[in-house]
């Protein structure tokens, strides 16, 4: 356990660790909990950038800086978003270091030491490994490696567990408030990738990852997923001509293969994969061929967390 300290920026810290958070008292204990137990040799705060919360999420926060605990919550309220949360709630940190992590997930022991390790060692960004969980089916997988969309093309962490230096942050302009949904922790690594910072997997630095179990969540969520993977494409349709013809004939396949699994009555896990992929297929198609004309740019929705 970390000593007691002041609410605040605090002399010592050299990592802020920043948790975007709307509405998310039910699982912040948990998640702050799984932090402050931690062992680690790096001076770090805790910044929980409240996105407009209506729940108690701003009094969870106040019982551990009442413990004397480094955590403050900063008003992350101008706009909806989780990347908005995230480049307020880095703006206001004091560390030259900074990590990510969501309010719903939990952090493993030497989460915080890990990845500070990898920070020592040279790194400039960092990501790290996935335990992904199910209610009623527990992990179902382990995952301890960087993601890509195409071999060709530089990787990413996902937004939940991830790190770098604030000097990258600054200098790429931190997160696309317009890339939202999905894909943006992708556009923030190509975008490092550009200005010449290479993503370091550390594979000791978990989380559990906590995902739905109902299915008509999943596909809303998988669809918005599949809306953000557009807005990505074209930013960055300069990286390959051809990936945007590719990606829809591959949709168009996952739509066909999600409906052929409602007739064929798979179940469990096979079905659950079918759901991702084709509720992705559905928002990805429908953003492809009305993107433009439908106001996409407007204030959205919060979409943090699994």
């Amino acid at each position: 356990m970390i000593p007691l300290r002041d609410e605040g920026p605090i002399g010592d810290v050299r990592l802020s660790i920043v948790i975007p958070c709307r509405n998310g008292a039910a699982t912040l204990r948990r998640q702050l909990d799984s932090i402050f137990e931690q062992q680690t040799t790096v001076g770090f705060e805790v910044v929980v950038a409240d996105n407009g919360s209506t729940d108690s999420t701003v009094m969870v926060v106040k019982e551990y800086v009442s413990r004397g605990l480094p955590i403050r919550a900063v008003d992350a309220s101008r706009a909806a978003g989780i990347n908005v949360a995230r480049n307020e709630g880095i703006r206001a940190s004091v560390g030259d270091l900074v990590l990510l992590c969501d309010a719903d997930d939990l952090t493993h022991a030497d989460w915080i030491e890990s990845y500070w390790r990898a920070f020592q060692r040279g790194a400039a960004c960092v990501g790290g490994g996935i335990n992904r969980f199910i209610e009623g089916s527990g992990v179902v997988a382990r995952e301890r490696r960087l993601y890509q969309v195409e071999n060709d093309l530089p990787p990413y962490a996902i937004g939940a567990n991830c790190g770098f230096r604030r000097d990258v942050f600054d200098r790429i302009g931190g997160f696309d408030e317009l890339i939202f949904g999905g894909s943006d922790e992708i556009d923030f690594f190509w975008r490092a990738s550009d200005q010449g910072y290479t993503l370091v997997c550390v594979p000791d630095a978990v989380i559990t990852y906590f995902q739905r179990d109902d299915l008509s969540r999943v596909a809303k969520q998988h669809w918005r997923y599949g809306r953000g993977f557009v807005r990505l494409l074209r930013k960055h349709r300069h990286r390959n001509k051809e990936i945007n013809v590719q990606f829809r004939i591959g949709q168009v396949k996952d739509a066909l293969a999600a409906l052929a699994c409602c007739f064929f009555r798979v179940r469990g896990m096979e079905r659950r994969i079918y759901v991702e992929r084709g509720a992705f297929a559905v928002g990805a198609l429908a953003a492809s061929f009305s993107y433009g004309k439908t106001g996409e740019m407007r204030t959205h929705a919060y979409a943090g967390g699994d």
